[in-house]
């Protein structure tokens, strides 16, 4: 009977201190940083298991896990409500994989992914009510390829194309009734060409052209009615005759 007690209690208390192992508050943690990774110890031993975080009223703050002292899988945290703010995932210290963020209602804020700590593949942000607010591309942590803004009623607001992070091609930005506003042309994120404003209605409003950022030849504003009201030279930026 005594040998039945001291294996219950022993058995419980196994339990206590893998649990105590496993479920680790942040405050009661080391966190260095080795090799550019944060690295949590406990008592001088790096830590396995799941670290946390709680608000005042004991609701989920923080909660990730972590593999031989840096985060490895997934690492959540959350409003004072209880409801998930942001989600990703890490292997071996660093982001690897899909990252999702979520407005205090719930809603889906903004998607992604990540691949060895940096930016990769499509990039979505959305308005609280769902509608779609942003979508682009990324490669290696920089912009790649066309992205698009969205007014909240769904109307597309900006179109532009992205090389290496910069702007290069068209640029597009338009009204929220569908109507065009501004179409330029950059180089290497330098307007080049010839850029065009619009009124709301769709009437030209002034034409020009640029070269590396700079004005360069004509410039024309009109009026809502379509009349040239100013014509104006221009030579490396410089205004050189009306």
């Amino acid at each position: 009977m005594k040998n039945s007690i001291l294996i219950i209690l022993f058995g419980i208390l196994s339990v206590n201190l893998l649990h105590t192992q496993n479920n680790l508050l942040l405050s009661e943690v080391e966190m260095r940083e080795i090799d550019g990774k944060t690295t949590y110890f406990l008592n001088g031993s790096k830590c396995d298991g799941f670290i946390y975080e709680n608000y005042l009223n004991n609701s989920p703050k923080t909660k990730f896990q972590v593999s031989n002292g840096v985060r490895d899988g997934i690492s959540e945290m959350y409003y004072s409500n209880g409801q998930l703010l942001e989600q990703i995932t890490y292997k071996n210290g660093v982001k690897e994989g899909p990252y999702k963020e979520y407005y205090e209602n719930g809603q889906l804020r903004g998607t992604t992914t990540y691949k060895n700590d940096k930016l990769e593949g499509p990039s979505e942000i959305y308005y609280e009510n769902g509608t779609l607010m942003l979508k682009g591309e990324f490669r290696n942590d920089k912009q790649e390829g066309v992205t698009e803004e969205y007014f909240e009623n769904g109307t597309i607001k900006l179109k532009g194309n992205y090389i290496n992070n910069m702007k290069n091609g068209s640029f597009s930005v338009y009204y929220k009734n569908g109507n065009l506003n501004m179409s330029s042309t950059y180089i290497d994120d330098k307007l080049n060409g010839t850029s065009k404003k619009y009124y709301e209605d769709g009437q030209l409003m002034k034409i020009g052209a640029f070269k590396n950022d700079l004005k360069e030849g004509v410039f024309e504003n009109y009026n809502k009615r379509g009349k040239l009201i100013m014509r104006e030279f221009y030579k490396n930026d410089i205004k050189i005759k009306e």
